[in-house]
């Protein structure tokens, strides 16, 4: 392995610090529904870690070809004892704690999450599971091990490519290397189209080849831009500059990322490593001693804050210091005792055998831990026990709810934002209702209805046999009679998208309701002696919180431990989407004498302070009013179908 130079530790120390930082903002944004935008690029220093990972390696590569004493037994042996045993301790430092603070089914995904660090597959794991920007990725221990499984991924393809170049073609090796990541580089424009991209192997990996390219023509290059002296030392300055640059500017697009959003870390870093350039004041030994613990710090700062922010971590500074120190402790223990220090052949074996029983074991019990007992399940009810059946039409029924045997006159109908107030109307409403829902389905007029976009398995015929029954249910009823349409219409988005082939814009977003309300409006002027009432969209809370809230540690230690009042309360995490979908609905019904507008938040409502609003999450007696991060559980659906019906008889 080639001498590690005092600017790459640098440049190490710059990109893990971005990595910190980042994490720790972004996780306090989710939780808190701040606002702190210093370090939105700080993702980007994982940019330069590829960059640097693919100097160095075909760096070593390169000369023990050129020693004649490379070997591939030899090569994989040395990468991969560096890079498993810390993380090895890692993985059982989470399967452990895991089991006191994780929820079940996240302890059974952490399990498997294992597996695939282990493997080197956690990067295709984490991409088909939600991506790495996920509002629901703040509970996942292991997340970062996405960076660990591509670095792998690149030290398999990475030494066989080079050395069976160098025996076949030996002068030109590096001009197919550069081929082979200039053709990686389109690869990976064309393939960079959504949430997934970020994590992809296909899409990330060039980095990597960036990193052997420029240590290949590294010499080339200097000689070309003949830099020399202060040149060398202006150069330097300016790549400097636009690595902080990057990160203090750098935004996602609509949260996706593309080799674009990387462009400028890619050219400043490989420039620094091109310069080869020791002499500025800020490359000094104790800034870099931060980059020769990057990998410790890098596998350990993610896990830390997960766990830090079951127990209590806030948006003080003292508390976000505390932390950071703590992980800066623990990061130096796995430095000095594991990454330094060869661990023994029997201690990693026996962690290995250790996982991969405690995978099996949680896997078949279905993440079942310490956790498991404090749970408390709440369920929706979507049909009665005993059905009052008014009619059946293509599939799609219509009860009769309520203690009342009198005809209806409410009509109540949406997805499962209708079905979550069925025990409101069921078991405590006096009067009668026709109930008509079917969750995912939103279909009130032709555009909507006439759909051929599948989301969540509900399909065009689904929607088509729903609006048959909404039609024939409005047809059904008396004049004056009421009709409650209410919907998760921000879930309808993705589909509607789909749906007309359009990328989510705020343009795209417009389009959406005004087709939404073209839909509702159809059905409203062929009925007006009906009074149409229009339940907004409701808020989002996130599944963290809404896992936290059927948790009751009352009789466990871990009421000192896990800090569950943090869970009473949330932000609105869909806030600007659900301003327009409600103003809209809301304007809409102004201009339409038969048609009224709901806020169902304003019973959650603790404090109105526009976006950073807070929303109660339980009710008076602590029993949790969200069973998911938008569904209501039977008390949240009978207190919001309570204030619905209080609506009703206000006018």
């Amino acid at each position: 392995m080639q001498k590690i130079r005092n600017d790459i530790d640098f440049l190490k120390a710059v990109a893990i610090l971005c990595v910190v930082f980042y994490h720790l903002f972004d996780l306090l944004n989710i939780s808190y529904n701040l606002n702190i935008h210093l370090f939105d690029g700080g993702f980007l220093g994982v940019d330069i870690f590829l960059v640097i990972s693919g100097y160095l390696i075909t760096g070593s590569i390169f000369k023990s070809l050129n020693s004649e004493s490379f070997s591939l037994k030899s090569f994989y042996s040395k990468r991969l004892l560096r890079l498993y045993p810390p993380l090895i301790v890692l993985i059982l430092f989470c399967l452990i704690f895991g089991y006191f603070l994780l929820f079940p089914d996240v302890y059974k995904e952490t399990a498997i999450e294992s597996v695939n660090a282990l493997i080197g597959t956690s990067n295709i794991r984490f991409a088909n599971s939600g991506g790495y920007f996920s509002l629901d990725n703040s509970d996942k221990v292991l997340l970062h091990t996405w960076y660990i499984a591509l670095t792998v991924q690149f030290y398999l393809i990475c030494p066989i490519l080079i050395s069976i170049l160098n025996r076949c073609f030996k002068a030109n090796t590096k001009f197919y290397v550069l081929g082979f990541t200039v053709f990686l580089i389109i690869a990976s424009v064309l393939l960079s189209k959504n949430e997934k991209a970020y994590l992809l192997t296909q899409t990330r990996i060039f980095e990597l080849f960036i990193g052997a390219t420029v240590f290949m023509f590294q010499d080339e290059i200097r000689s070309l831009l003949r830099l020399k002296g202060s040149l060398s030392l202006i150069i330097f300055y300016c790549a400097a500059l636009m690595l902080v640059y990057t990160v203090l500017t750098t935004s996602l697009s609509d949260s996706y990322w593309n080799p674009s959003t990387s462009a400028l870390t890619i050219i400043a870093t490989s420039l620094i490593l091109i310069l080869n350039y020791e002499k500025s004041f800020i490359i000094n030994t104790k800034f870099n001693f931060i980059g020769k613990m990057s990998y410790s710090i890098y596998l350990w700062h993610w896990t830390i804050f997960v766990f830090a922010l079951k127990m209590g971590l806030n948006t003080s500074a003292s508390s976000c210091i505390v932390v950071l120190l703590i992980t800066l402790i623990i990061s130096y223990i796995s430095f000095i005792s594991i990454e330094k220090r060869k661990l023994k052949n029997s201690f990693i074996i026996i962690s290995l055998i250790c996982i991969c029983l405690s995978y099996l074991y949680i896997k078949k019990v279905k993440g079942d831990n310490y956790l498991s007992s404090f749970m408390v399940e709440t369920k929706l009810t979507f049909e009665p026990k005993t059905p009052k059946i008014d009619f059946i039409l293509d599939d799609q029924k219509v009860f009769i709810l309520g203690k009342s045997d009198k005809k209806p006159d409410i009509f109540i109908t949406g997805d499962s934002h209708t079905m979550q107030y069925f025990d409101f109307f069921n078991d405590v409403y006096s009067g009668s209702v026709y109930y008509s829902a079917y969750e995912a389905t939103m279909a009130y007029g032709p555009v909507f209805n006439n759909m051929n976009a599948v989301y969540l398995n509900i399909g065009k015929s689904k929607r088509q046999n729903f609006y048959k029954a909404y039609i024939h249910t409005l047809n059904e009823l008396e004049d004056n009679a009421t009709v409650i349409i209410s919907n998760n219409y921000f879930l309808h988005y993705k589909p509607y998208l789909a749906e007309k082939a359009l990328k989510d814009s705020d343009e795209s977003f417009e389009l959406f309701l005004k087709d939404m309300i073209s839909d509702i409006d159809s059905q409203v002027q062929k009925h007006k002696k009906l009074n149409f009432n229009i339940v907004g969209q409701g808020i989002y809370t996130t599944f963290t919180i809404a896992k936290c809230l059927k948790t009751d540690l009352h009789d466990s230690f871990l009421r000192y431990v896990i800090k569950q009042d943090n869970c009473f309360e949330t932000y609105d995490f869909i806030f600007e989407r659900r301003q327009k979908i409600n103003k809209a609905l809301n304007q809409y019904a102004q201009n339409n004498k038969n048609v009224f507008f709901i806020d169902r938040n304003e019973p959650l409502l603790k404090i109105d302070n526009y976006k950073n609003s807070i929303y109660t999450t339980v009710d008076k007696n602590k029993k949790p009013l969200f069973r998911d991060n938008h569904h209501y559980t039977p008390i949240g659906g009978i207190q919001i179908g309570e204030y619905i019906i209080k609506n009703l008889n206000k006018r």
